[in-house]
């Protein structure tokens, strides 16, 4: 697995394969045959010996669960009290909280709440 920087999208998570060469991990594929592994856009699924459904995390803006589904993430690590889900059943209360001392922009601001990107979705 590794980050993709995707400039105002954030990190972008991507799983890809890996094959050992000379005892030093090949990630991606080999194009150039030099040696230096290229990402993949798509690859085969590994056969790891039983079938598995294609899953992808949930993408509805419903809040009907206890917690936060997979699809959200915040800024930064999450403090109680940025928000609720028990206060309504169905919806979601973001609280206010103040600005960071010495922020001078929304980047380092950590109570932002974000939906993470579907699977084929293009930033």
């Amino acid at each position: 697995m590794h980050f993709q920087d995707r400039g105002a999208y954030g990190r972008i998570v991507h799983l890809q394969p890996v094959k050992w060469v000379d005892d030093w991990p090949l990630v991606g594929i080999n194009q150039d045959t030099q040696g230096t592994g290229e990402p993949v856009l798509t690859f085969q699924k590994p056969n790891v010996g039983k079938t598995y459904p294609f899953q992808v995390p949930q993408t509805s803006d419903e809040f009907d669960a206890p917690e936060l589904g997979l699809q959200w993430q915040w800024q930064a690590n999450p403090k109680d009290g940025w928000m609720s889900l028990s206060a309504r059943p169905g919806w979601l209360r973001l609280n206010a909280a103040p600005w960071p001392a010495g922020a001078t922009n929304h980047w380092l601001a950590p109570n932002f709440l974000l939906q993470k990107f579907r699977p084929g979705s293009s930033p």
